[in-house]
């Protein structure tokens, strides 16, 4: 199982200088709208790959990766505003513990402008217009085809227990990232979870290479619809392709996408479980979608399925339902402190900082279950 114990963010995004220690099992992050939840999320899935630069792309861009391809930010623009804006200096450096080994990662560098070749933007950015020069006029004016493009020089510097590793980075409106190299020497397990990924399709892959799972997650889908039978593809006869169904006993074979989002997130944060089995789960807004009367049974099957498959888990929420039933999970009169299972861990922003409250599970139970107190604040 890989264990986050420590972690800590000295610069990203929004978030700088924000510690973290005895991290727990079942880790729930609240706090108030731009705190820097959703980005605590991102920043750990730097360490996926932290000798594979293209890794840092892919996260910068997991905000964008459900919007349609004419609406995302470029590669270079999304790569940028990972850094926090509060700051001239450009740096992101996050680092912590897993499984007691120090792991760490570091890219600093400026932006300057530099002069490129015209004809080389044409080629490699098809929003600029063929038409912004004539190859036939041979004029001396024309025979300068250069423009000023922004461009980050830097650096990225990551550590492995005593392995540490520096490489130069030069990324512009034109680098070709899609030809990256994809290196993996310490793969890290980790999944990610968005608050609107279960409005995708082929959500459920790894659920039904799991038979015992599959009638687990059966029995939680049929809390919305207990005529919900079975998980399973059909072939598209146009092209071929398979797609997701649901056997209905009263309506027969149905389409995954002709059901609520609440059935969808149930399947999809079962498949999530599914593929993260042995590494980290990272659930952003989880009560997204499920209504607050399934919270106790959603929420009981979330975290013994994590227990079961080795899992450690983040989770963001917005909800002090959900916050409640996460912590009724746990019977908190049979644990003894050390074995508590649950850390509740609130942000708050204060002159450019973000610092961090955090209670174990037994703590923020009774706080409301006695005193009524909101945790997430």
């Amino acid at each position: 199982m890989i264990y986050l114990s420590k972690y800590h963010v000295e610069s990203f995004r929004g978030i700088t200088d924000l510690e973290l220690e005895d991290l727990g099992d079942i880790n729930l992050i609240l706090g108030d709208n731009n705190c820097g939840k959703t980005s605590f999320l991102e920043s750990l899935m730097l360490l996926r790959n932290i000798n594979d630069f293209s890794n840092v792309i892919r996260v910068s861009r997991i905000r964008s990766s459900n919007y349609f391809y004419f609406n995302r930010l470029s590669s270079f623009n999304s790569f940028l505003y990972m850094f926090n804006p509060m700051f001239d200096k450009k740096t992101i450096s996050i680092g912590g513990v897993l499984n007691d080994v120090p792991v760490s990662l570091k890219i600093s560098g400026i932006l300057q402008k530099v002069m490129v070749d015209r004809t080389e933007i044409q080629r490699n950015n098809k929003q600029v217009s063929l038409l912004d020069f004539d190859e036939n006029e041979n004029s001396d004016d024309n025979l300068i085809l250069e423009d000023e493009i922004t461009e980050f020089n830097g650096t990225i510097k990551n550590q492995y227990g005593n392995r540490t590793r520096t490489s130069k980075i030069n990324l512009n409106e034109i680098s070709n990232i899609s030809g990256m190299r994809i290196s993996r020497p310490y793969n890290i397990d980790f999944e990610y979870v968005s608050s609107i990924e279960h409005s995708s399709t082929m959500i459920f892959s790894s659920i039904l290479k799991e038979p015992s799972f599959k009638e687990l997650v059966l029995k939680v889908v049929q809390l919305f619809d207990p005529n919900i039978a079975d998980l399973l593809y059909l072939k598209n006869e146009q092209t071929g392709r398979p797609i997701e169904y649901i056997y209905h006993k009263e309506l027969g074979n149905m389409p995954l996408l002709s059901f609520g989002d609440g059935v969808k997130k149930v399947i999809l944060l079962a498949n999530s479980i599914a593929k993260a089995a042995g590494g980290i789960l990272l659930i952003d807004e989880i009560e997204t979608s499920i209504n607050s009367k399934y919270y106790d049974d959603i929420f009981n099957f979330v975290v013994k399925a994590c227990q079961e498959f080795n899992i450690q888990l983040f989770i963001t929420t917005h909800s002090i339902e959900a916050v409640d039933g996460l912590l009724s999970t746990q019977r908190y009169d049979d644990y003894p402190a050390n074995k508590d299972l649950i850390r509740v861990i609130t942000f708050r922003k204060r002159n450019n900082r973000t610092f961090s409250r955090v209670l174990n599970g037994k703590q923020a139970y009774e706080d409301r279950k006695n005193y009524g107190l909101e945790v997430r604040i």
